[in-house]
């Protein structure tokens, strides 16, 4: 019933967002333009929009709120949710891996509309909006299947940390007994 209920007011949920983190557009804005400037692209903003420099002309872009991806993020949490209710972990390492994974859905948006308007900038508006229309479900799908794969693992991973840990110590010199 929750699943039902969850994915049913995602929508509502993002709808009601909006006005309040519309504002903050211009930042991601900005962030986007600094990283295809890092990668050689000729990009000025204004605002919501960007415009790529490519060799044939300007190519002026707005963003809007689905932009950002927070129906990604709405979605990664209702799953993670779920997830999360059902394991016997600690409230500690639930909200730890919450956060790892709200930022990393930030993150793959990042990727996924640099990625987009890399496409637009060699390519041009066409091949763009071919990548528009899949990238974000490609990525999305891959960043769920290395999250919860990683999320599986994640005592054997602490375990190899605390070897690691246990290693650079004894090298060190600052012998330590863990527990």
């Amino acid at each position: 019933m929750f699943l039902i209920v969850a994915a049913t007011s995602s929508g509502f949920i993002s709808d009601w967002l909006e006005p309040h983190f519309t504002p903050y557009i211009p930042n991601f804005v900005s962030l986007i333009a600094g990283i295809l400037k890092t990668l050689g692209v000729k990009v000025t903003t204004h605002g919501q929009f960007i415009t790529l420099h490519t060799v044939k002309g300007p190519l002026p872009m707005f963003f809007v709120w689905g932009c950002v991806s927070v129906s990604s993020m709405l979605i990664f949490s209702i799953i993670l949710v779920v997830t999360l209710f059902e394991e016997s972990a600690t409230l500690q390492t639930k909200l730890a891996w919450a956060f790892i994974g709200i930022i990393g859905t930030f993150i793959l948006n990042i990727v996924r509309v640099t990625i987009i308007f890399l496409a637009d900038y060699f390519y041009g508006y066409e091949v763009g909006a071919k990548v528009h229309y899949a990238i974000g479900y490609v990525l999305f799908i891959a960043w769920l299947a290395i999250f919860f794969y990683t999320f599986s693992k994640r005592q054997v991973i602490s375990e190899k940390f605390q070897l690691i840990r246990q290693k650079l110590r004894s090298v060190t010199g600052r012998q330590q007994v863990l527990p």
